[in-house]
């Protein structure tokens, strides 16, 4: 491949897309008062720039938002026990005052159902979060409406009419709402009255789902009910998971995997794995998907803003592709296509401190986090850094979404930014592409990061040192340093008016290239 760049000064400018950094997402709310996790969270607001964080169950019975007599067991059978109790948003605070301290500000998800409101005790994932619906709607309305009076009390209105506030998480999935659709839509409706009783100028949103559903149904109704929404919200993940790549069929091979794991000793991450991780698959997804998925979204509901508030390479727990320079690029390629369909979008997720299965030790295991669950930072983290880093103006060049290896120009004072990446859901994909680049200008120096397979491979480190379940604090840190990216100077050829260098590309790898005049 070669890349002539000249004219330069005669290019349109544009100015960068930033809407990947509208939001970022985390597991549930009571890990948020962890050390850990508000060190993970604080690192991400303040090397990549995201606005908001959102994050499940603020309102789970680990929160203990409503303590009933009866939750002690010595009062469990003592009479009128389950109708004596109170509201108790202390960890509720604690919660959003760490949020505020990283620097974020709440994207809030009102889920899920406290138990004591619960028309059902049924539960979806680990944590135990109860997904039913309640058993009184006029409960649950002044349930939420004394959160709205909780957070206008401690936060004041100006600060809290900058927040967003999203009604329960993919209503559509029974892993995550024991309900129709009509159902959520009457949950909904009490949530949105409630805030908006406290403060009309709050922002109020949904439905939240999986795969893009019931965004122009939802509309319609907000529209005929006088719950209007101010936006719009749903997820994507490419393949959506178990529903394109698993399928009740698979259920008899899982037990078959599950025997085989069994008797091989495996653990709990590398079982996760061979249970749904089907690479076979993986390698035939088109690029750019999400692109067209977030236009045909937009198009359904045209006049409202669309966030998508969960997206990331696969819904597929225990992936190697999270861990994988493979989500890097991914995640650099989808950012950068990003334009007016959406409003913003919300990757999943800042931390592999997560606990929907299982809480895992093992430093990578294919969780969904930006950053692994002893702090190192993952390939994907660096991305969007170094997207965060970037200068603002970029130059408009030819498209080139279809080569193998793309690029973007970015305009300095001092000179230029060149970013190139090839992206490919093979996660072995080797290309090995020679780039031959002239670019007009006479540079003094030029400079390389990049993230390849001996590059800001924090898993490639790890495994040097024996693949350790638990790491000491030492070698976490010797992990981490390795694994940053560094600063690498290049060899390059002047004319006196154009700048000369050529690199081989690999397959899913970045590199930026800074030219100093």
């Amino acid at each position: 491949m070669e890349l002539i760049l000249k004219n330069l000064n005669s290019k349109e400018i544009k100015m960068r897309n930033d809407k990947w950094q509208f939001c970022i997402g985390n597991c549930h709310a009571a890990l948020l008062l962890r050390k850990d996790m508000v060190e993970h969270l604080k690192k991400v607001h303040e090397e990549t720039g995201i606005e908001f964080i959102r994050f499940h169950g603020l309102f789970d019975d680990d929160m203990l938002v409503i303590q009933r007599l009866s939750d002690y067991s010595y009062f469990k059978m003592m009479p009128f026990s389950r109708s004596i109790y109170e509201y108790n948003f202390l960890n509720v605070k604690k919660v959003i005052d760490n949020v505020l301290e990283c620097g974020f500000k709440p994207f809030v998800e009102l889920s899920f159902m406290p138990e004591a409101l619960a028309k059902k005790k049924k539960y979806g994932l680990r944590y135990k979060n109860n997904i039913s619906v309640p058993k009184s709607y006029e409960k649950y309305y002044k349930f939420i409406h004394d959160f709205g009076e909780f957070l206008v009390e401690h936060y004041g209105k100006e600060e809290i009419e900058t927040w967003k506030f999203e009604v329960w998480n993919e209503p559509d999935l029974g892993i995550f709402f024991n309900g129709s659709q009509k159902d959520y839509f009457k949950l909904y409706k009490n949530a949105y009255k409630a805030l908006k009783d406290v403060d009309h100028k709050l922002e109020v949103g949904g439905p939240s789902t999986s795969k893009c559903k019931w965004l122009k149904e939802f509309a319609e109704f907000g529209e005929k009910n006088g719950c209007k929404a101010d936006f719009i919200t749903t997820h994507h993940y490419v393949g959506d998971a178990f529903g394109n790549t698993f399928e009740f069929k698979d259920s008899m091979s899982i037990i078959k995997k599950a025997h085989d794991a069994k008797k091989a000793g495996l653990d709990i991450e590398t079982t996760y794995e061979k249970f749904f991780y089907k690479k076979d698959k993986y390698v035939n997804w088109p690029k750019s998907m999400f692109k067209k998925m977030d236009k045909k979204a937009h198009d359904e509901i045209p006049n409202y803003p669309l966030y998508i508030t969960e997206w990331s390479t696969m819904a597929v727990y225990c992936s190697p592709y999270h861990d994988d320079k493979v989500a890097a690029t991914f995640a650099l390629k989808y950012a950068l296509e990003m334009d007016d369909s959406i409003a913003g979008a919300s990757y999943w997720c800042a931390s592999d401190i997560f606990e929907e299965s299982f809480i895992h030790n093992k430093p990578f295991y294919g969780g969904y986090g930006v950053i692994n669950n002893v702090g190192i930072p993952k390939p994907v983290f660096y991305a969007f850094r170094l997207l965060n880093n970037l200068s603002h103006e970029e130059l408009v060049l030819d498209k080139n979404e279809e080569n193998e290896v793309e690029y973007h120009l970015y305009k300095k004072d001092s000179g230029y930014e060149l970013l190139f990446f090839n992206q490919d859901f093979d996660i072995d994909k080797k290309l090995n592409e020679k780039v031959d680049v002239i670019i007009e200008g006479n540079f003094k120096e030029v400079n390389l990061y990049r993230i390849d397979k001996d590059h800001v491979n924090p898993k490639k480190e790890w495994i040097k040192l024996g693949a350790k379940k638990l790491l000491l604090d030492e070698e976490v840190e010797e992990i981490i340093e390795k694994s940053k990216p560094k600063k690498e100077k290049v060899n390059f050829t002047s004319d006196g008016n154009s700048t000369k260098l050529s690199f081989v590309a690999e397959g899913n790898s970045i590199y930026l290239y800074e030219f100093f005049k």
